[in-house]
């Protein structure tokens, strides 16, 4: 299998004008680059920069793992804010999204609105259930897509890009409810498509 080449560092630049706490958020989850399963399709692995396995918590360090976007996402909100964002480190994309809805911080994919950078962006798999969740990095500047900074799509930490008109994402979760900054900088980077990557 050929090996996808990630964008440089240095062409990620963080988006301004969208708040401390929002911009923690990034700078965490970007650090994350490089991360890949070992071996692959394992959903585990300790190297490089700790690894998938610092994700999990100690009870889903199983072999294989389990799917591990959702335990990412939250485990980079904490690391950035020092708390999980509702309450708890959730491995469940669904019981994400369901938490997010009772909270009232989770934003329909209606076309009227864009996330935030910061914010988690979800997959809707079915009606009643989602697949897959990443970090909101980017929004472009007519607000059709978004860079996206996401765990276990391709077996790795990626940042790439996700079409919001497509209809594959159904919203997303507001990380940080005070910082809803007008006027960010919007405009994305260059990053593969992940929306075509398999994601588990």
């Amino acid at each position: 299998m050929a090996t996808e080449t990630q964008p440089r560092p240095d062409r990620h630049p963080l988006p301004t004008g969208i708040g401390p706490k929002r911009n923690a958020i990034l700078v965490v989850a970007l650090a994350q680059r490089g991360i890949v399963e070992q071996p692959i399709g394992s959903n585990r692995g300790t190297t490089p920069n700790g690894g998938v396995d610092k994700f999990l918590p100690d009870w889903a360090r199983t072999t294989p793992g389990p799917a591990w976007c959702c335990f990412c996402a939250f485990w980079i909100a904490k690391a950035a804010l020092g708390k999980f964002p509702l309450d708890r480190h959730h491995g469940s994309c669904t019981k994400a999204w369901k938490a997010a809805q009772a909270a009232g911080v989770f934003v329909e994919n209606d076309g009227t609105r864009v996330p935030y950078p910061g914010d988690a962006f979800l997959i809707r798999k079915d009606a009643d259930e989602m697949r897959h969740i990443g970090i909101v990095f980017r929004v472009a500047a007519d607000g059709s897509a978004i860079n996206t900074a996401e765990g276990n799509t391709g077996q790795k930490f990626k940042v790439g890009t996700r079409s919001l008109t497509d209809g594959s994402i159904a919203g997303w979760i507001d990380f940080v409810p005070s910082e809803h900054p007008d006027g960010f900088e919007r405009g994305l980077v260059e990053a593969p498509n992940t929306g075509a990557a398999a994601t588990r």
